[in-house]
């Protein structure tokens, strides 16, 4: 992960920022571990130590290094970062002066909060070969404890020395401190000095009219006045396509637009070159990074409306599943809230299912699915349950005289129930049955059952013997 960096440049009075880091032709001339031992970084430079050079006239160190566990952000250059040089606040003000020869030179400083853990603990200025460069600078502010800040700035010196000096920017905040500097000396090549925005973040439907879609770029020459600059597109962009704004490709200021291809979902990047067209001269570039942020909602499909009767699953995988796709992101995340309302039989509920699909970048897509349930027949009679006082009798929906489950009928006309026997049973009109009108058999009754016996007439008693005289 690369630091975020600044680009300034001091010329003529004037402060410049760029936001993305170009090419420069330079040569190193000092790398300086500020309050640190020398260090040898992984790409086997050298950073010597400030102690005893001489490049300083006042500052104070940490008793001790950061401990070597704590991890700076941004940078692999973690040892840098955890020592550093700060300015106490009794007078004069911490001064960097290094000898170089007259030119142009960029200049590298690297801050990292490692004792604040929030902001608005430290503000201090700094000030390059006479030119305020940073104004109330905090370290933490955007990046918070631990992460690496280098900020980049371009001076020239007609003769004498480059400094740096740190000013304390309100008494009543910490010191200004510095962790290490870096000062390259610059050929006569232009310098690109704004890039705005460092990255360009459009819709992916979005075209070159759209501001959003622009980039504006600023260059100085150090010989020259910068009017005969020209600039190309050195690569073009792998998937949209970059143009100049109004074809304007000459002079120290241009702007270029990007616009991606239809369908385009992949990020881009194009390169820009100025070239001061000076024999003695040269050229610079800066990579233009382009991110295409997903303002597109998902596409969601509701699946069909769906009937389900009471007592059976209203989920999903029974109701049904929409649809839902997403040019960013192949796996939207979907779910589900469910609004119900009572109704009139035979449709005892109507659930109103509301799904909701929701991409990476946190657009949002919403349908709506109704499912109506209905009551159930559990009998089959033709009957909904919630309009069947016996829903489980296929043959009555009423109780009736029997009650559910019973048959109702009259078979002998006597005006009662055949499940209420009232006598014995017998054939309708048997002389037998003093009434004539007789009952059905005891055995037809409610489907069967217990006859009913009379006594006497049923149990067949013997008789009794008498014996005649003689």
């Amino acid at each position: 992960m690369k630091p975020r960096i600044d680009l300034r440049i001091c010329i003529a009075g004037a402060a410049l920022i760029v936001g993305a880091t170009t090419e420069t032709h330079a040569q190193v001339i000092y790398r300086l571990n500020c309050g640190g031992p020398d260090y040898v970084d992984p790409s086997g430079n050298l950073w010597s130590s400030d102690n005893g050079s001489g490049l300083f006239n006042v500052g104070k160190t940490l008793p001790s290094p950061l401990s070597p566990m704590i991890d700076i952000a941004g940078t692999d250059l973690d040892v840098l970062y955890r020592t550093e040089r700060y300015d106490p606040i009794e007078a004069p003000n911490m001064l960097y002066s290094f000898p170089v020869t007259p030119g142009y030179y960029l200049v590298k400083l690297h801050f990292a909060e490692i004792y604040w853990n929030k902001p608005n603990r430290r503000k201090f200025d700094v000030v390059i070969h006479g030119e305020p460069v940073l104004v109330n600078y905090d370290i933490a502010d955007g990046l918070g404890a631990y992460a690496a800040d280098v900020r980049q700035f371009v001076t020239e010196v007609v003769a004498g020395e480059l400094e740096i000096e740190f000013l304390h920017a309100d008494p009543i905040l910490d010191n200004p401190k510095i962790s290490a500097i870096e000062i390259e000396k610059i050929s006569n090549a232009p310098v690109i000095t704004v890039v705005s925005p460092p990255r360009l973040q459009i819709a992916p439907d979005s075209r070159c009219s759209t501001p959003q879609n622009r980039v504006s770029l600023t260059a100085v020459d150090p010989d020259t006045d910068g009017s005969g600059m020209k600039w190309t597109l050195r690569r073009a962009p792998k998937f949209g396509t970059a143009a100049f704004v109004a074809g304007i490709s000459n002079g120290t200021e241009v702007a270029v637009c990007y616009t991606p291809r239809a369908g385009q979902v992949s990020d881009d990047s194009f390169v820009v070159r100025v070239d001061d067209l000076d024999p003695n001269g040269g050229v610079a570039e800066v990579t233009i990074l382009v991110s295409l942020v997903d303002s597109i909602a998902p596409d969601i499909t509701c699946p069909e409306n769906a009937i389900v009767y009471d007592g059976d699953s209203i989920e999903p995988n029974r109701t049904g599943q929409p649809i839902v796709s997403d040019a960013f992101d192949s796996a939207p995340m979907v779910s589900y809230s469910d609004e119900s309302e009572p109704r009139d039989c035979p449709e005892v509920a109507r659930i109103r299912r509301q799904w909701t699909a929701v991409d990476a970048s946190g657009n949002i897509a919403i349908c709506t699915q109704t499912i109506k349930v209905f009551s159930a027949d559990s009998d089959d009679d033709g009957t909904p349950d919630c309009e069947d006082a016996c829903p489980a009798d296929e043959y009555k929906i009423e109780p009736g005289s029997c009650g559910c489950g019973k048959d109702d009928a009259d078979r002998n006309a006597d005006g009662q129930p055949d499940c209420t026997p009232t006598r014995p049973g017998r054939p309708v009109g048997d002389p037998s049955d003093g009434d004539g009108v007789g009952n059905p058999p005891a055995d037809e009754c409610c489907g069967g059952g217990i006859g009913i016996v009379t006594p006497f007439m049923m149990l067949g008693f013997p008789r009794r013997r008498t014996r005649r005289r003689k």
